[in-house]
């Protein structure tokens, strides 16, 4: 990694509307005097308006404007430096916001595979238990039927064009189905009446759209067809804008459909409305096991970014590189690295872009790196990782053994087994834990996983059935005893063979019957791809792999931190993340 200014001691301040860049400034002395070397910030870009943490971000090219003005934030560096202070800044590389105030999620919703921003996403728009090209979102707090006869679904008009609210929730209309709401203009109107305003010809209009090909059969994203969209929404626009009239006649269809009840013909408009969307908008509790892109975890508000993809990591990344090549930033430290596809490419890139020559003075040092990351057990950072190490989960547990008897615990361990009359230990929790949140929590990606595996084996193992390869995946699954592997093409690690190992033989030790899928899936998983498939075929394996390994980070984590510590906790301080 170079010489780089290496933080002495950190102080994590997590910043929000009430302490901001000013107020940093303001303690920045105090600090210093503490022996504080490097102040480490959450982060700073726009999130979710009142946000307490900044991990919800809806807009990364920007500074947050809740914790102050790019000026003030310019006179906290400023400070800093005169204090010889760093900045050591969290960034969110594998997630944004999946809110209305996202501009590109947004985006996604009105046009959905044609957005340019539809592969920013990592969504999965051929999912066999859904209409293609949509998107399930499990937002509504009951059945949508119930949902839409009580009429807390509303159609709306506003500055961003017509879209539909679900209490704070809004969802923009595709342009297509704008023909719904011109249609009842015309029915109600007659060309003859209102064709003759100015810069209004609603009949024109309502050709234009019908000539776009409806949600569902529209291609993957082309300049072209993506422009056709968004001259139609600026037609709609001109129309409401030419014509006092139709704007009032447009309002009523909007207030008929939102009045309606109970067998009234609006309904079926607003189904109608529904059903053309690129999204779907769905009950939470029969929605998520049909959820169709990648979360943060399970939190459904919070959709996966694929910045494997260069374009989409530097759209995503612009201020970042801005703040380390100007030196307003001396080091990174990058939120939830398992999450990402391929960190090693990642970090190599990022490391290759922010490198000393990339930035106006050559002669500053190299940022400083860190990432999160839990290392289980004897478990090390990969050491070809251009990163200086963690945030330092694996270095508390250190400093928290110096305090403990080994014999002590023993005996608590002992004891605390006979009083709450518990037989299993840590690792049986954790394996049943893991196994519950599989089923509580990632039902949709654990049946996704299986279906690509299930196509694999159809090639190459016919004998098995998709129930015992779903089985297959959710015991490998539950038996790894790390977060995740670091596979990335077909030359595997001793590490990454060694974990794998592990999992093979404790799930066979454990489910017996389930020998051959199982043994299909570790072919799969060591890339032992038959040497005559067509590189179509290992593209579709390795995808596999790489897909697999994303979700074993999520249920580690909901497993263990979020569930099994929680039921097994003889000694409380080992019971900390990454403990």
């Amino acid at each position: 990694m170079g010489t780089s200014r290496i933080p002495v001691s950190t102080c994590r301040l997590q910043l929000n509307r009430i302490f901001g860049f000013r107020e940093v400034m303001l303690i920045a002395s105090y600090l210093r005097k503490l022996g504080i070397s490097d102040v480490y910030l959450s982060p700073v870009f726009r999130s979710r308006p009142g946000s307490t943490h900044g991990y919800d971000i809806t807009d990364p090219r920007t500074l947050n404007p809740e914790l102050g003005s790019s000026a003030d934030f310019q006179d906290m560096v400023r400070e800093l430096k005169r204090l010889d202070m760093g900045i050591l800044l969290d960034i969110v590389p594998n997630h944004l916001a999946a809110d209305a105030q996202n501009p590109w999620w947004m985006d996604v919703l009105e046009n959905g595979p044609a957005s340019p921003w539809a592969q920013l996403f990592d969504i999965d728009w051929q999912a066999e238990v859904l209409p293609r090209n949509r998107l399930l979102l499990p937002v509504l707090g009951n059945p949508a039927l119930e949902v839409i006869n009580k009429g807390e679904i509303l159609l709306k008009l506003d500055g961003d064009g017509l879209s539909l609210h679900y209490f704070e929730n809004r969802f923009p209309l595709d342009v297509r189905s704008y023909g719904l709401v011109l249609s009842h203009v015309l029915d109600r109107s007659g060309p003859e009446r209102v064709s003759h305003a100015r810069n209004a010809d609603p009949a024109r209009l309502l050709d234009s759209i019908e000539r776009l090909p409806p949600q569902g059969t529209s291609e993957l994203w082309h300049a072209g067809r993506y422009r056709e969209r968004q001259a139609v929404k600026a037609a709609f626009t001109d129309l409401l804008s030419g014509s006092a009239e139709i704007k009032d006649l447009i309002f009523h269809g909007i207030e008929a459909v939102n009045n309606r009840g109970e067998g009234d013909p609006s309904l079926d408009m607003l189904k109608d409305l529904l059903e053309q969307q690129a999204y779907i908008l769905d009950f939470w509790k029969t929605g998520l096991p049909r959820v169709n892109y990648r979360r943060f975890f399970d939190i459904s508000d919070l959709a996966g970014v694929r910045v494997e993809n260069p374009e989409f990591m530097d759209a995503t990344h612009s201020l970042i590189y801005d703040l380390v090549r100007e030196g307003r930033v001396t080091g990174l430290r990058i939120d939830h690295i398992d999450g990402l596809r391929d960190p090693l490419s990642y970090l190599r890139r990022l490391h290759s872009i922010l490198s000393p020559g990339s930035r106006p003075n050559p002669q500053d040092p190299p940022f400083f790196l860190l990432v999160e990351k839990i290392l289980t057990g004897d478990e090390v950072l990969p050491p070809e990782w251009p990163a200086h190490g963690t945030t330092g989960y694996d270095f508390l547990n250190v400093v928290n053994a110096v305090f403990i008897d080994p014999s002590g615990l023993s005996k608590l361990v002992e004891r605390y087994g006979d009083v709450m009359d518990m037989k299993e230990g840590f690792e049986e929790i954790l394996y049943r834990k893991k196994k519950q949140v599989m089923d509580d929590l990632f039902r949709s990606e654990i049946k996704a996983s299986a279906r690509r595996l299930a196509h694999l084996a159809a090639l190459y193992s016919p004998d098995v059935t998709a129930e015992d390869l779903q089985q297959a995946v959710i015991e490998m699954t539950a038996c790894l005893p790390v977060y995740r592997t670091y596979i990335r093409d077909f030359n595997l690690s001793q590490t990454d063979r060694h974990y794998m190992e592990q999992a093979a033989g404790e799930a066979l030790r454990r489910v017996p019957s389930l020998d051959m899928p199982i043994r299909f899936l570790k072919r799969v998983l060591f890339m032992e791809s038959p040497l005559t498939a067509p590189d179509r075929c290992k593209d579709v394996w390795l995808d596999f792999v790489m897909r697999w390994q994303q979700l074993t980070g999520a249920v580690m984590a909901k497993g263990h931190e979020d569930t099994a510590l929680y039921n097994y906790s003889p000694l409380i301080s080992i019971n900390e993340v990454g403990g």
